[in-house]
């Protein structure tokens, strides 16, 4: 997503990620630039608004324009990589500093084309459905314990009629020798407390990794649990921080 920081105001770009809570933009000097296609944003002709509330390495306090209204949030600026805009329930992520403005309400829509731009939605204008769940949800893959993870891809092994090859990447266990539509594989559903089961088809549980090679789109983890984006391709996702509750509601999100 990009939003703008400073004054005067300098578009940035940053990945929204709900288990994040720091806001950072990479900025100069940064003595190992992460190769962006973009201008690095140079903090030291900006004037801070606020006094400074965390130290995340370097840090300032900028002004960041969201519809055209001018707010005061706290960001933490990063030498290493692109940037994050955290949308975790943590003090300092964008949602809770807003929250007087937006009662802690997010939601998204990942869109299943890629050239058609995803939607995501803050207070009033976002959406939180029925059937809800209190799981963090985070980065590109789903993370699953390593015990759970090998009972599912044995499973799915014995359904697919194509050949197994190694992974093009070496990440993923379970790839094979295959277009899209010559995959058939089951419908996995994901089962969360509250009655929220969410089903998985192809397109949310494999990824093309190119060659003619398909990949199971989950990985082992022994550290934790992360229901991944791919997997919430064409779901309406609502957040509700007060209630601590996420939704999901199928949805053609290239219509949204």
């Amino acid at each position: 997503m990009s939003y703008s920081v400073g004054t005067p105001e300098f578009q940035v770009f940053g990945i929204f990620d709900t288990g994040s809570d720091i806001i950072w933009p990479q900025c100069q000097p940064c003595k190992t630039c992460y190769d962006q296609t973009t201008a690095i944003f140079n903090s030291s002709p900006t004037k801070p608004f606020l006094v400074l509330l965390v130290h995340v390495n370097q840090c300032i306090t900028l002004v960041l324009l969201l519809k055209r209204k001018v707010v005061n949030i706290v960001l933490a600026m990063r030498m290493i990589s692109s940037g994050i805009v955290g949308l975790g329930s943590g003090p300092v992520s964008l949602i809770s500093q807003l929250s007087s403005s937006m009662g802690g309400r997010l939601s998204y829509c990942f869109a299943s084309v890629d050239d058609i731009p995803s939607k995501l939605s803050f207070g009033d204008a976002a959406v939180v459905t029925r059937g809800t769940v209190s799981t963090p949800i985070g980065t590109t893959l789903t993370l699953l314990p390593g015990d759970v993870y090998s009972k599912l891809e044995s499973a799915l092994a014995k359904e697919i009629e194509l050949d197994r090859v190694e992974d093009p990447f070496n990440q993923l266990s379970l790839c094979d020798k295959g277009k899209f539509h010559e995959l058939h594989a089951p419908v996995i559903t994901a089962h969360f407390r509250c009655d929220a089961d969410v089903k998985l088809n192809v397109d949310k549980s494999f990824i093309d990794a190119g060659d003619g090679v398909v990949c199971f789109a989950f990985m082992a983890s022994e550290t934790f649990s992360i229901f991944g984006n791919i997997a919430q391709k064409n779901l309406l996702v609502g957040y509700d921080l007060q209630k601590k509750t996420v939704s999901f509601k199928p949805t053609d999100c290239t219509k949204q």
